[in-house]
């Protein structure tokens, strides 16, 4: 029994061999971000260079990064012609802060180039660093946009947050979608003295829905809602009031790569795993896409209302109509 134990824990060993060299190159590798936003005709490319500490493998947070400052050539090769490929090169950006956005951290260079993606097309990231000649490289298929069916634009249909039922979420997911958040967004006016604040409020949900080009059902929780509210805005007194001026919902849905890397990021239990996941070949990192759908000016219901203004646990907020 001892002989057969040992052989199966060579065997692991043999087969993480390679893993662990590509983990622990001395000089780092490359660490690259990019989800191609269907909705913009500009792209961004985030690289950093990935190291893994000589201690702390299982602390939370184990993998550091550093700017990278070796040379490097980064292009998208666009696969709607099966034959001849559309090429779109990046350049470094000196437009836009590297903490912003997506994987914000100041350690990643940004590069941008102009592209537009195209729907349900295969794309290909390139990373060539001719100091070291090598490639790193990923892959995506691109996705549609969602479609909102509930909360639906349709003339006298008013969204409802009661102690008796949820709101009921209907999204018609897109092809080649893995991951989907979605937010009530409250415009609201805080009067507060002779002083005039405007905030946002965010309420939604968010799922790892694996399947696509089928519908979505997702319960919104009202008592959630109420006590978000409690928690975020304090007790007005005197003269003072808030009042929602505006609502709407909007979606994002992103490529099953993001599903995939979420899930093991919201591990917890083996922090390590954060970086078992990875769509490049020669590094770290993700490759995906995202679309966005949005409704404005919805309406909440007189019932919402009446809880918020009226009812003895939220009055103290001071929301009118």
């Amino acid at each position: 029994m001892h002989k057969v134990w040992c052989f199966i824990v060579l065997l692991f060993l043999i087969s993480c061999e390679n893993e662990v060299r590509v983990n622990m190159v001395n000089d780092g590798l490359p660490f690259v971000y990019c989800i191609l936003d269907m909705d913009d005709s500009l792209q961004q490319v985030r690289l950093a260079k990935s190291f893994f500490p000589a201690k702390g493998y299982d602390t939370l947070g184990h993998l550091t990064i550093q700017r990278w400052t070796e040379p490097v050539e980064i292009y998208i090769e666009e696969w709607t012609d099966t034959e001849n490929p559309v090429v779109y090169n990046f350049h470094q950006a000196d437009t836009i802060r590297q903490d912003t956005g997506y994987f914000s951290n100041p350690s990643f260079t940004l590069y941008q180039a102009a592209l537009k993606p195209v729907p349900n097309v295969k794309y290909f990231l390139y990373l060539y660093f001719p100091t070291r000649n090598m490639y790193t490289y990923a892959s995506t298929l691109t996705i549609e946009h969602p479609e909102i069916l509930t909360p639906a634009a349709i003339p006298g249909r008013k969204i409802t947050f009661s102690d008796m039922d949820d709101f009921i979420v209907e999204l018609r997911l897109p092809p080649n979608s893995g991951f989907h958040q979605f937010d009530f967004i409250f415009t609201i006016e805080e009067h507060i003295g002779s002083e005039l604040k405007i905030d946002y409020f965010n309420f939604g949900g968010q799922t790892y829905e694996a399947n696509n080009s089928q519908l979505l059902l997702y319960l919104l929780n009202s008592s959630r809602f109420y006590s978000d509210l409690l928690n975020r805005y304090d007790t007005l007194s005197g003269s003072d009031y808030r009042r929602i001026t505006g609502l709407e919902f909007s979606t994002y849905s992103y490529g099953d790569e993001m599903r995939l890397y979420n899930q093991l990021y919201n591990n917890g239990s083996q922090p390590w795993e954060i970086q078992s996941y990875s769509s490049f070949k020669n590094g770290f990192g993700i490759f995906s896409s995202k679309s966005n759908k949005r409704i404005t000016n919805l309406e909440l219901s007189d019932l919402t209302y009446r809880l918020l203004t009226s009812d003895s646990r939220y009055a103290h907020m001071k929301f009118i109509r």
